[in-house]
Order: C-alpha cells, then sequence, then structure tokens
C-alpha cells in the first residue's frame, strides 16, 4: 500500500535518517521519495508500528508500546473528574492533544476572581510526546492559568500493556484532582506576603529557575502594563499573590516568548504557590 505522510511522520523519517527537516523538505519528491523507501528496506529489521488513518501515515511508533487512542485516554481521565465539567485550550493535531479539564466542584473566589480547578493534559496517541497530566487551575479574570506538576511520578508507556496505561492515566488524574484543595488554599495565603520591591523579587525567581533573560525583560513589560494591571487588585504589584498572577499571564498571554518558555512559566506559578518558601519582600531571597 501507498500512504502520505504527514508533517509528524515526514519529520520522524527525517530523523531517522538524520536528514535535517528543512533540508528533506527542499529537495525534489522524487529523490526523497528514493531516499525514504531505501532507508526503509535498509533498515527493514527494525521494525515499527505505524498509525494509518484513510491514505495518510499519521505517526510511527515504536513496537513496544501500545496503542490508547485518545477517546479512551479522556475515557480514563472522566473517571478521575466526573462527567460535569467544561474544557478549555484544547488543540488537537497529527502528533498531540492537549486541553484543560475543569469539573464543576472545584471552583473558588479568591481576592475577588473566579478560580477553576482541573488537570492539564498532554497526551500523544502515537507516544510523539511523553503524557504530561498535572494539577492546573484556571483564572477567570485574566484567563490564567497554573500547573503544579505530580512528583515522585513517572508514566511508564515503555513494555506497559494497554490497560497499565489505561490505569496510569486514571490514578494520575485522580493524584492531580486531589491536590486542587491545596493549591486553592495555598494561592489564598500568598496574599499576605508583601512584595515592596518587585523588580528584584521578579529578578530572583529568574535566577532561581535559570530562566533566559529575556523572561525578565518580558515579566518587567507586562508588570506595568494596564492589560495586566486591571486584573490584580489595586492595580499594583503588593504581595506574592500578585507576582504569580503576573507570572502566569505572561505564560498564558505573551507572544514574544517560545511556547516552551510559556508552558515552564506556568509551572513556575504552580511551583511557587503550592512549594513556596517565605522570601524577603524587598529582595526577593528565600529566608
Amino acid at each position: 500500500n501507498t500512504y502520505d505522510l504527514t508533517d509528524g511522520s515526514f519529520r520522524q523519517i527525517a530523523e531517522q535518517m538524520s536528514i535535517p527537516v528543512p533540508y528533506a523538505r527542499r529537495i525534489p519528491d522524487d529523490l526523497l521519495s528514493h531516499t525514504v523507501n531505501y532507508f526503509l528496506k535498509a533498515n527493514k529489521n527494525n521494525h515499527l508500528s505505524a498509525l494509518v488513518e484513510d491514505d495518510h501515515l499519521r505517526s510511527f511508533m515504536n513496537i513496544n508500546t501500545p496503542y490508547v487512542s485518545n477517546a479512551e485516554m479522556f475515557a480514563s481521565v472522566l473517571d478521575a473528574v466526573g462527567t460535569d465539567y467544561s474544557l478549555k485550550y484544547t488543540k488537537i493535531s497529527d502528533t498531540q492533544t492537549s486541553f484543560s479539564i475543569l469539573p464543576a466542584q472545584y471552583r473558588e473566589s479568591i481576592d475577588g476572581s473566579n478560580l477553576f480547578g482541573g488537570v492539564k493534559i498532554i497526551y500523544s496517541d502515537a507516544w510523539d510526546v511523553h503524557p504530561s497530566i498535572d494539577s492546573y487551575i484556571w483564572r477567570e479574570l485574566c484567563s490564567n492559568g497554573m500547573i503544579n506538576q505530580l512528583e515522585n511520578k513517572k508514566f511508564r508507556v515503555t513494555n506497559s500493556s494497554h490497560d497499565d496505561v489505561i490505569r496510569q492515566i486514571r490514578d494520575f488524574s485522580v493524584l492531580a484532582v486531589e491536590k486542587l484543595p491545596d493549591l486553592f488554599d495555598s494561592f489564598e495565603k500568598l496574599i499576605s506576603e508583601v512584595v515592596v520591591d518587585y523588580a528584584k523579587m521578579l529578578q530572583r525567581i529568574v535566577l532561581e529557575y535559570k530562566l533566559p533573560n529575556k523572561v525578565f525583560t518580558r515579566l518587567m513589560f507586562w508588570a506595568v502594563n494596564i492589560d495586566f494591571l486591571e486584573t490584580i487588585s489595586n492595580e499594583k504589584i503588593e504581595n506574592m499573590h500578585d507576582i504569580v498572577n503576573l507570572i502566569t499571564y505572561v505564560g498564558s498571554h505573551d507572544g514574544e516568548l517560545s511556547d516552551d518558555l510559556r508552558h515552564r512559566l506556568l509551572e513556575i506559578g504552580g511551583n511557587l504557590t503550592l512549594n513556596h518558601h517565605d522570601r524577603c519582600g524587598s529582595c526577593g531571597s528565600t529566608v
């Protein structure tokens, strides 16, 4: 049979052949086809599974990994969060599905702002990315989100059975939901932690998490931007609650940073909330 390659499977083939993807996209189709087929024949003992939809080959998979569809994954998540929920930021591509699911029972109002707790999922039925299942809080006023990762838990795929993967999805989702009350409580407590010099506080956090200087520049840009300031009390940064809101605001909205850096900021917001240390309000150092 003959199949067309998607962007994802094309990239996988190019990487297997150690050919830069931009170069592979530029060479003539007949030369590329010859090269790919030669590679497949030369490595015929290296078996791979393939995900095929209609006449498109979506992705290649290691034969030691089970196939668990997006529908099965979602059903397992619902086992943990229930059937009364809303979805945010759903993205589906050939290689990856991501969304945040917010069960109705996890809603709070803190400092005049509605917060919704739930679970953030990043998943690939072709295992193109490693599964990520984290606690998540979404702030309605500014559409911010914060993530808190599950510590000391590793999602195992290789040599796992289909049922093992289903169980892990459900169990990880349960653990993520169980952390939500502590996240709400810790987020509210940040209001009492006064910040005297927000610039030094942000600089200290950027250094601690080994972020590039560009992140500090973007945080400082938004710290005086009215679009952000209108989302916090008194329209100025006064406490750690405001600092975390700034960090997650930039992670949710800034178009100058890469997706990886923005995702990292959402993780830092969750970490500062649930695992934070007391800090000097003037210089930002831990005390």
